[in-house]
C-alpha cells in the first residue's frame, strides 16, 4: 500500500493482521485484470461500511487485493482513477457492488464496463434488486432529460413524483415479503428517498417499523445509521417548543417567529410551489385561515422555492392570505433545517405559548388537524 493522497482518508484499522480477524468481520476484494495494458498503477476503492473507508491499492502483475474491516453490507465502489481526476466518475471507470462480510473476486479487462463479481450473495441480491428497479429509473432518466421550463415546471414535478410513488410502492411490497436479506437498509434507504416529497404519517411509520426489525448489525451500517437519521427528522416533536427563527417576507421584510406569534395559535407550513401535495393543499389551508383567523389563529408560510418569481407567482395563484417567508435556498433552506424538515408538505400547530402541539408530516392528517382545532375553537 502507498500512503493514501491528501483527498484518501487513511484505511481505518488496515492492516494484514486482519488476515487474523473472523471472517464476519472482514472482507477481502481479490482484483484480477485480463489482458492488462493500461498504465494507471493502482486501484481505488470507497466502502460505504458504519464509517465510509477510502482506499488505494498497487496493480502488480495484473492482481490487486483489499483487506478491510466490515462488519455488515456495504455498498464497495471501485475506481480506476483518484477523485480528482477527470476521468474518476465515467462509468467505464467505476464498478459499484454490495457485498458482505466475505472473499470477493473481481474480474475485469482494462475497464469495470465487463467486470464479474463472485462470491457476494449481497451482490445477488443488488443486482436482482436493479433489475426490478429499472423500469422506474428509466422512466425518471428519461424525464429528467427533457428541458424544464417555467411553463412545464409544475407537471415536471408531478410527473416525477407519480414515478417516484410507484417506485416507492414496489418497494415497500418487497420489504413487507422480506425477500433481500442483506440489502434491506439499501433499499429502505433508497424507499425514504422516494418518498422525501410526498411523505405522509402512514408511510414513514411503515419505515420505522422495518428499521425497528433490522438486526443491530443492520442498525449500524452506513445506510442504518443514514436511515435512522432520516427517521428522525421525521419525529413529531410535539411537547417542545418551537425553535425561534428569522427570514425575510415577500416584502423583503424581516419577521421574526416569537415576535410573529403575539400570543395566537401558529400553524408553521412548509412548501414550496413545485410541490404538487402542498399546492393541492392550499384550498384547504385557506379554508381554515378564513374560518379561524378571527380567532386567535393564523398561518406563516416557509416556502423551500429557489426562484423568486416562482414563489411570488404561486402566493397568488392559490390566494395564500397570511405570511410568507423564504431566504430561496430550496433544501437548504434555514428554517427548514432548524425544524429537521426532509419533505414538503410538513406543518407544526404551535400553541399560544410556542409549544408545539401537533405536527403533520405529508398531506394525509387535515382530519385529525380540523379535530384539533374545533376543540380549540368550538363553534
Amino acid at each position: 500500500m502507498r500512503n493514501a493522497p491528501v483527498f484518501l482518508l487513511i484505511l481505518l484499522g488496515f492492516s494484514y493482521n486482519l488476515r487474523g480477524q473472523a471472517p464476519n468481520q472482514m472482507i477481502v476484494i481479490n482484483g484480477a485484470l485480463e489482458n492488462f495494458t493500461d498504465t494507471t498503477p493502482y486501484i481505488y476503492a470507497v466502502m460505504l461500511g458504519g464509517k465510509p473507508t477510502f482506499d488505494s491499492c498497487r496493480i502488480v502483475n495484473g492482481r490487486y487485493k483489499f483487506y478491510s474491516a466490515l462488519n455488515a453490507t456495504s455498498l464497495i465502489s471501485l475506481y480506476y482513477y483518484p477523485p480528482d481526476h477527470p476521468l474518476h466518475s465515467k462509468s467505464k471507470n467505476v464498478l459499484s457492488f454490495m457485498s458482505e462480510p466475505c472473499v470477493v473476486q473481481v474480474i475485469h479487462n482494462n475497464s469495470f464496463e465487463n467486470a464479474t463479481v463472485v462470491g457476494s450473495k449481497a451482490n445477488i441480491e443488488y443486482l436482482n434488486y436493479k433489475k426490478i428497479m429499472l423500469a422506474y429509473t428509466d422512466k425518471l432518466d428519461t424525464l429528467f432529460k427533457q428541458r424544464m421550463t417555467e411553463n412545464n415546471r409544475a407537471k415536471h414535478q408531478q410527473e416525477a413524483n407519480h414515478i417516484l410513488l410507484e417506485q416507492s410502492l414496489e418497494q415497500a411490497a418487497l420489504l413487507s415479503k422480506h425477500r433481500f436479506k442483506f440489502i434491506a437498509p439499501y433499499i429502505l434507504h433508497d424507499y425514504l428517498r422516494c418518498i422525501s416529497n410526498q411523505a405522509t404519517r402512514r408511510n414513514v411509520d411503515f419505515a420505522s417499523n422495518i428499521y425497528n426489525r433490522f438486526s443491530a448489525q443492520k442498525k449500524q451500517s452506513f445506510y442504518g445509521i443514514k436511515i435512522k437519521k432520516l427517521l428522525y427528522s421525521y419525529d413529531i416533536d410535539t411537547g417542545k417548543v418551537g425553535i425561534n427563527f428569522t427570514q425575510q417576507n415577500l416584502q423583503g421584510n424581516l419577521v421574526t417567529l416569537n415576535e410573529f406569534r403575539k400570543g395566537r395559535y401558529v400553524l408553521i407550513d412548509f412548501w414550496a410551489s413545485w410541490c404538487s401535495p402542498c399546492r393541492k393543499e392550499s384550498p384547504y389551508l385557506v379554508d381554515l385561515y378564513n374560518k379561524y383567523a378571527h380567532k386567535n389563529f393564523t398561518i406563516l408560510g416557509i416556502s423551500l422555492d429557489s426562484d423568486r418569481k416562482l414563489w411570488v407567482n404561486a402566493v397568488k395563484k392559490d390566494g395564500l392570505l397570511w405570511e410568507q417567508l423564504s431566504d430561496l435556498k430550496f433544501w437548504n433552506n434555514e428554517v427548514a433545517k432548524l425544524y429537521k424538515i426532509a419533505a414538503v408538505p410538513a406543518k407544526f400547530l404551535l400553541d399560544p405559548n410556542g409549544k408545539i402541539i401537533f405536527k403533520l408530516v405529508g398531506g394525509d392528517e387535515e382530519k385529525e388537524l380540523d379535530r384539533i382545532l374545533k376543540e380549540i375553537f368550538p363553534d
